[in-house]
């Protein structure tokens, strides 16, 4: 799936993710190729995502994200 960090300052960036971790203000999100549509608040944190055995994450401050079967668009700004 596409994982899309897309932030009004520092622009857009999209990675390859076969997961996605999300921090809702209820806990964690966990996200996958196929998921149900949803909207997503999230706060402050680190957006981890995996790419075969390794994991990686982006860091952001509070927003939102759309979750689509294929496609996770992060809307925040990068810390």
């Amino acid at each position: 799936m596409k994982l899309k960090i897309i932030s009004p300052i520092c622009g857009n960036i999209e990675y390859d993710a076969d997961t996605v971790r999300l921090l809702a203000p209820d806990g964690y999100v966990g996200i996958h190729e196929g998921c149900a549509p949803m909207l997503v608040a999230l706060v402050e944190s680190d957006v981890v995502y995996t790419q075969g055995d390794k994991t990686l994450s982006v860091a952001i401050t509070d927003g939102f994200a759309e979750v689509t079967p294929h496609r996770v668009n992060v809307f925040a700004d990068r810390r």
